[in-house]
């Protein structure tokens, strides 16, 4: 009958108006790029930098460096793959020996981020390195940039760094 095409008409018309309400701001959210996203705090970074690293190559190669290159500023990943090539006498000990990361030429069981402070466009992230007997504490220092927070250096006591051992 006419009367009930119309009403299966007006509820068939209603329905897809009530979907298309509800979608829509789905649809909207999922447009939304990557850069109108918050970037992801440093203690993140350098939690998910040093989670890759010890489930990886620990060793200081060019391939280990180039798998970190994402974390890293374009600077300081330009100068850990200088200090790689660079020529080292024969006798010499290079400039790094071991891990600058972790700062150690034996590696460490685990890792702990246990304080982050933020100041503008710098951060500063507390790492302790767990040993079996004891620990060891570095600060990660890293910068604001287009790309999000990036490690910058590695700060490994009052006078230390993995930028002065790069020069």
């Amino acid at each position: 009958s006419v009367a009930m095409t119309r009403r299966w008409f007006g509820f068939s018309a209603w329905f897809v108006l009530c979907a298309a309400l509800l979608v829509a701001p789905l649809a909207i959210l999922a447009q939304e790029d990557e850069e109108d996203m918050p970037p992801v705090p440093p203690f993140v970074v350098v939690q998910q930098f040093f989670k890759a690293h010890f489930a990886g190559d620990m060793a200081f190669t060019e391939a280990s460096v180039k798998a970190k290159q994402a974390s890293l500023t374009e600077d300081l990943y330009k100068k850990l793959l200088a200090e790689l090539k660079r020529p080292v006498p024969k006798g010499e000990v290079p400039n790094i020996d071991g891990d600058p990361f972790t700062d150690s030429q034996e590696y460490p069981k685990s890792f702990k981020v246990t304080h982050s402070s933020v100041k503008g466009d710098n951060a500063t992230v507390t790492v302790d390195f767990l040993w079996p007997d004891g620990k060891t504490t570095v600060q990660v220092a890293l910068v604001k940039t287009a790309k999000g927070w990036l490690i910058d250096d590695i700060l490994y006591d009052k006078e230390d760094s993995l930028r002065k051992l790069l020069k």
